[in-house]
């Protein structure tokens, strides 16, 4: 399947059921295979529950594509933050000594 264009509505009704699109995947599914969403026209989002249990289980960094980790990259370096090491601890390091604060 070719990419679909933004105006196509990636659900259906089929025998009284909806089914879906996926975004990720692009298989047809049941709209029970979709988590609930009040703001989608069928109250579902347009992920499927498998796609978006892979999507939620990588790594942040590796859910962007590879401009965007690059870019994101410099921008830390640019930051003074050493990307080989947790950036996280790094933050929380950076406002204990700036401003006195300790999140946990």
């Amino acid at each position: 399947m070719g990419r679909r264009s933004k105006n196509m509505k990636r659900f259906y009704l089929k025998d009284g059921e909806y089914y879906i699109i996926c975004r990720v995947c692009e298989e047809h599914k049941h709209c029970d295979e979709y988590h609930a969403n009040k703001l989608s026209p069928i109250g579902k989002i347009y992920v499927c529950k498998e796609c978006s249990k892979d999507y939620n289980q990588s790594p942040s960094l590796n859910k962007a594509n590879k401009y965007d980790q690059e870019f994101t990259k410099q921008i830390l370096t640019r930051l003074g933050y050493n990307i080989d090491e947790d950036i996280h601890q790094q933050f929380l390091s950076r406002l204990e000594t700036k401003y006195g604060v300790i999140l946990k």
